[in-house]
């Protein structure tokens, strides 16, 4: 994985920032996916959901990629991953 500043452009061709307090809240935004979509879906718009069950083995543990969230406003990915200690 690799971090980078990135001067990404909005919609509206303004430079688009995400800062920790909106990465907080897209990730509690994620983790209530399930209740937004019952409850609001509209809450939902701009949000893809993907469950791709990937499994990768390595010496020692087990990384398991269990959903993806992309929020499209922020060009930004939250992942929910299961670690295992073999």
């Amino acid at each position: 994985m690799t971090f980078y500043q990135d001067e990404r452009k909005g919609k509206d061709g303004r430079r688009v920032d995400v800062v920790p307090e909106r990465l907080l809240s897209l990730m509690d935004k994620a983790k209530a996916y399930p209740l937004f979509a019952e409850n609001r879906p509209d809450a939902l718009a701009g949000v893809l959901h993907a469950t791709p069950g990937i499994t990768n083995y390595y010496d020692g543990f087990t990384v398991r990629i269990r959903d993806v969230w992309h929020f499209e406003q922020d060009d930004t990915l939250i992942f929910r991953v299961g670690l295992e200690n073999t």
